[in-house]
């Protein structure tokens, strides 16, 4: 993958003071486009960022042009009942038991914070200094990142080896 500095000097350049030609604009990023992964393509599992696919951005378009707040449910009722009825149906999808819940997040990374925090509360309440997130080498970077921001020092953070087929190893993970 290349990083930024490798793209080329001139999608670095700030915008101009004067208005520009529209098609101009669309061809630069047309051509810095091509140079990325296509993270929306089938089968593609290293990350998850929204977008890609047309009914996301279709969605979030919708999801700005009617600039509802919905972390309060009687800021806009009906849009948080959709929620709602959308995360019962995932969880029926799953398994999960009649009554589990949860909330629609941006993307995975703030999906995983909330998880380890959701956890982290669950499993040691208020005095977490002792708890412990064990990993394999096979985690995503993003819980590393949410074990820290949720208050977990590094050293909390244990990578443990895994089966032949690329399972946690429980016996290694005991013995850490």
């Amino acid at each position: 993958m290349r990083s930024s500095r490798q793209a080329g000097p001139r999608f670095r350049r700030p915008p101009a003071d004067d208005p520009g030609d529209f098609a101009a604009l669309l061809e630069v990023f047309r051509q810095a486009a091509a140079q990325g992964v296509n993270t929306a393509g089938s089968g593609y599992l290293a990350y998850f960022p929204s977008g890609g696919l047309v009914s996301s951005a279709l969605a979030e378009l919708l999801a700005q042009v009617a600039n509802r707040y919905t972390g309060v449910a009687q800021t806009a009722p009906a849009l948080v009942e959709m929620e709602e009825g959308v995360l019962a149906w995932l969880a029926g999808r799953f398994g999960l038991p009649p009554g589990a819940g949860g909330l629609v997040t941006t993307g995975a990374s703030v999906a995983t914070l909330s998880a380890v925090v959701a956890a982290r509360h669950d499993r040691l309440g208020a005095s977490f200094g002792d708890g412990t997130i064990y990993v394999t080498e096979h985690t995503h970077y993003s819980l590393a990142k949410a074990a820290q921001i949720a208050g977990f020092p590094a050293e909390r953070v244990r990578v443990v080896p895994t089966t032949d087929d690329l399972r946690m190893n429980p016996r290694a993970a005991a013995a850490c």
